[in-house]
């Protein structure tokens, strides 16, 4: 499946983050509509209202497990090379940031994150 949007094409992003920079960057042809509220997006492109929505691929994977009219297109070969994700935790706390840090790279060197993704988003 490769991405080939044609002018009668509707993309719907979300203002301000990576998505709409991503969309802004390669989509030439399509016609761009912004939506404020990503979390709606899905629901607009399972209706009909739009075609495509550019997200992150674990959004993409739950996205289509909550509504079956959804297709999680391009998570085995991502539209990008890196998908940053992070933790939002309280700044004055470094601590904790250290702690967040070990356990996370922990998970992720044992494998668990990979388990998790097998069970809950694939």
């Amino acid at each position: 499946m490769r991405l080939r949007p044609t002018p009668e094409t509707t993309v719907i992003v979300n203002p301000g983050g990576s998505n709409e920079k991503f969309v802004q960057a390669n989509i030439k042809k399509a016609k761009i509509v912004v939506h404020p509220s990503n979390a709606e997006i899905p629901a607009l492109i399972a209706d009909g209202k739009g075609d495509v929505m550019i997200t992150e691929a674990y959004e993409a994977v739950v996205y289509s497990k909550i509504d079956s009219r959804l297709y999680p297109g391009f998570i085995d070969k991502p539209l990008t090379k890196i998908s940053f994700m992070g933790f939002m935790i309280q700044q004055d706390d470094p601590q904790f940031t250290r702690i967040m840090n070990f356990l996370w790279n922990d998970v992720k060197l044992r494998g668990d994150l990979d388990v998790l993704f097998n069970k809950w988003l694939k």
